[in-house]
């Protein structure tokens, strides 16, 4: 007896270890934890096929395959094990482990079927690894069932990657049978004489474990669960949702005491739009407490990518939550998207706040070989600028550009075996690009219009304190055009605000008498590529001269050379996308 409770701790062992490779916590005993695993209806069933992609994705580290692979087996084969040698109720507290330590209800009652089979009369079998195989064919059935809710991303897996999320359970089918056979073969040695289920099981147990430390790790699985609750993709830092409805459980609460409100929808919407008497001030309430949720949100994921950097200090994680950490400080509400005729929950990260320039820094000047330092670059610059040290912006930006064009020049290289692990940036999805160019467009802004004493650089400093996003500051661009207008910089405010007109065409009518007025400035090359732009993508669609001008400007543009990044962008662009146009004889060229 005593030694089947030692085969009943480490089982317990090892399930709570499976429930924290699912999790990321070893202990959950609420209701939801236990109940959420048996629906199998709904668009939330969870399948087995989850297990292989969350918290841990078998894709992007192979090893965590045969560890689950490993792990699944000892969950079947110790039970099986125990009720042909020690009789069937002997296997119902292992049956009872699966349930409350590994919170997997379906694959409790699995196990019990798979020991009635094995050891209960009239199913078992003389030959006892014949009863072990027979014992397995519940398991073999639950394992179709419970893995048939693929996801749809698997449809378009590459083989390879198919070929991995296949591999855990034929190691679970394998291995279950080969610990059977060793623990029976091992029993039948000693005469089925007590004691040699533990040392098997404690193997079993420690093999995945060592394993999964060697190849996993610890941080593996929670940087994962941080990336998910917080990281680009998470739905708490969602970019854009529809808020109507956390409007309308607002404007309730906002209304209540002021009298009876119709509940309805037409009624909820009026009010925001500002009919029927609604007041403006329920409006900047209602935005004021979804800026608390952000707020609150950022500070719940800043201090949990704190703990990741304090617990795991040499993870190959740390530029990943070094970036995420950034991100999250940097989320604002959108205040003119929010305060529109229909109410949107819009998160931007293109202003950077103050707080995130320390984790930018760190992320720019210390990991120079991942794609997230370009971003952390440009993000730092930005802050620098506006704190007024355009000498450190200006060495950001250029080491993001030499940092981005680095990692563009370089051909990802092979794997070095199939269970060599992903790099750690990949989940991120960083594309280096767009923040190469925009780091380039605001190293030649910062260049070309900084002035030799740093009092002359007021207006290069205002206009970085201006957010694009909030209500004001069209009127706030204005003003600062009309106190600078003498300055060099005063071209670059004013093609600013042109690029604020929703309107193309209208927009091309202001860009064209902007190149009219300032034909020498250095914000001319941007206005002339803008301008380019529209002709060819928007006027040029169904007016040929309009495309023949386009592709002109560029050709012009590029053979300039003198426009910075503007030139190179358009000699790009016409080496990508070669234009048809007319020669001067009218043929086409």
């Amino acid at each position: 007896m005593v030694l089947l409770l030692v085969n009943l701790s480490l089982f317990c062992g090892l399930c709570v270890f499976i429930f924290w490779l699912r999790v990321a916590q070893p202990f959950d005993f609420s209701w939801s934890s236990y109940f959420e695993p048996m629906r199998f209806w709904g668009s939330q069933t969870q399948s087995l096929n989850d297990f292989l992609r969350y918290p841990i994705s078998v894709v992007d580290t192979p090893w965590h395959a045969i560890v689950l692979g490993l792990l699944m087996a000892s969950m079947v084969a110790v039970p099986i094990s125990v009720s042909i040698l020690y009789r069937f109720p002997a296997s119902l507290p292992f049956a009872g482990a699966v349930l409350i330590f590994a919170h997997m209800p379906w694959m409790a009652v699995n196990v019990v079927l798979c020991c009635m089979l094995a050891s209960v009369k009239p199913f078992r079998l003389k030959f006892r690894f014949a009863s072990a195989l027979v014992g397995m064919l519940p398991f073999l059935l639950y394992l179709f069932l419970a893995t048939r809710g693929a996801d749809a991303g698997e449809a378009f897996a590459s083989p390879e990657e198919k070929q991995l999320l296949a591999l855990p359970w034929v190691i679970t089918i394998l291995g279950a049978c080969v610990m059977c056979g060793a623990i029976l073969v091992l029993s039948r040695i000693v005469n089925y004489r007590p004691g040699v289920v533990p040392p098997v099981i404690a193997v079993m147990f420690a093999t995945p474990t060592v394993l999964f430390h060697r190849h996993v790790g610890m941080d593996e699985v929670a940087y994962r669960v941080l990336e998910r609750e917080y990281g680009p993709q998470s739905q708490i830092f969602e970019p854009v949702q529809d808020a109507t409805d956390q409007v309308r459980e607002l404007l309730h609460r906002a209304t209540r005491d002021g009298g009876e409100l119709d509940p309805g929808h037409r009624t909820l919407l009026a009010l925001w739009e500002g009919r029927d008497g609604a007041r403006t001030e329920i409006k900047q309430g209602i935005f004021d407490r979804m800026t608390v949720d952000v707020m609150e949100a950022r500070r719940a994921g800043s201090e949990a990518c704190r703990r990741f950097i304090a617990d795991y200090p040499t993870s190959r994680y740390i530029p990943n939550v070094l970036y995420i950490r950034g991100r999250v400080l940097d989320a604002r509400l959108d205040e003119r998207r929010f305060l529109g005729a229909r109410p949107y929950r819009e998160l931007y990260f293109d202003f950077p706040h103050i707080e995130s320039l320390e984790h930018w820094e760190d992320l720019a000047t210390k990991f120079t070989d991942t794609p997230m330092a370009v971003v952390a670059g440009y993000r730092a610059a930005q802050l620098q600028w506006r704190a007024g040290d355009l000498e450190r912006a200006l060495a950001l930006l250029e080491t993001s550009r030499k940092t981005a064009e680095r990692l563009m020049a370089t051909t990802r290289s092979a794997a070095e075996h199939w269970l060599a692990r992903s790099a750690a940036h990949e989940s991120l999805n960083v594309d280096v690009a767009p923040y190469r160019n925009e780091a380039c467009q605001l190293y030649d802004l910062l260049e070309n219009n900084r002035a030799v004493e740093p009092s002359g650089n007021a207006a290069l400093i205002a206009l970085a304190g201006l957010d694009p996003h909030r209500i004001g500051y069209e009127g706030a661009l204005l003003r600062l055009c009309d106190a600078h207008r003498d300055t060099k910089l005063s071209d670059n405010l004013l093609l600013t605000w042109i690029q604020l007109e929703n309107d193309p065409g209208r927009r091309a009518g202001l860009l064209t008498s902007f190149l009219a007025l300032y034909r020498t400035g250095d914000a001319a090359a941007e206005a002339a590529y803008r301008l380019a732009e529209i002709e060819l993508q928007v006027l040029g669609r169904d007016d040929e001269s309009a495309r023949n001008r386009g592709v002109e400007r560029l050709e012009t543009l590029a053979a300039d050379g003198r426009g910075g990044y503007w030139s190179q962008a358009a000699l790009d662009w016409l080496q990508r996308f070669p234009a048809r146009r007319r020669d001067a004889d009218g043929a086409d060229s």
